[in-house]
């Protein structure tokens, strides 16, 4: 039973959803579909369609200060903070081959992430 959905499901209701299924991370990536990753591993798509250069441009024009914004513009790349739908923690946006990704990191899954690493290690 395949969970991809035809609609893009908002940015918000994946994060949640994310965190969750106890995600870790969710990369927005143009060309591909969204996907989130839980312990080391990414999970299949939730949905088939990739993400545009102009939804992820759109996505930074609004999680992005003006400030943000210029420092990127300048190098490439920028790290802050986020809060969507009751969900925190860093994102990192990068353009690379003439597009905008966005790369979230969900606060409080990379603790458990190392535990579980840590707890699968052998002994």
């Amino acid at each position: 039973m395949s969970e991809a959905v035809s609609e893009r499901m908002g940015l918000g209701e994946f994060l949640r959803l994310a965190a969750e299924r106890g995600a870790s991370t969710v990369l927005y990536l143009v060309g591909r579909p969204p996907v989130m990753r839980i312990g080391r591993e990414l999970q299949p798509p939730l949905e088939s369609r990739p993400l545009t250069f102009h939804e992820t441009a759109a996505m930074v024009e609004q999680l992005l200060s003006p400030t943000e914004l210029q420092f990127m513009n300048e190098h490439g790349n920028v790290e802050t903070t986020f809060e969507i739908g009751g969900i925190s923690g860093k994102l990192t946006v990068f353009f690379g081959l003439g597009c905008h990704n966005l790369v979230f990191y969900l606060e409080g899954r990379s603790a458990a992430d190392k535990e579980d690493t840590k707890d699968a290690a052998p002994r």
